[in-house]
């Protein structure tokens, strides 16, 4: 599939704080640009079971 890319408010692609594209996606929340995503969910699964590996 294409890139889906996010927009600012004046419709134009928004930009990250490194000057990249910002791409509508499900994984994680782009430092805050984007809801949370999968990562963000894995992470307060993961404390709320508390694993080993998540302290």
């Amino acid at each position: 599939g294409e890139y889906v890319f996010i927009k600012n408010g004046n419709n134009q692609p928004k930009l990250d704080k490194n000057g990249h594209l910002v791409i509508n996606h499900d994984l994680h929340n782009h430092d805050g640009e984007l809801p949370d995503g999968v990562a963000e969910k894995f992470i307060e699964w993961a404390k709320n079971e508390k694993l080993s590996f998540w302290k």
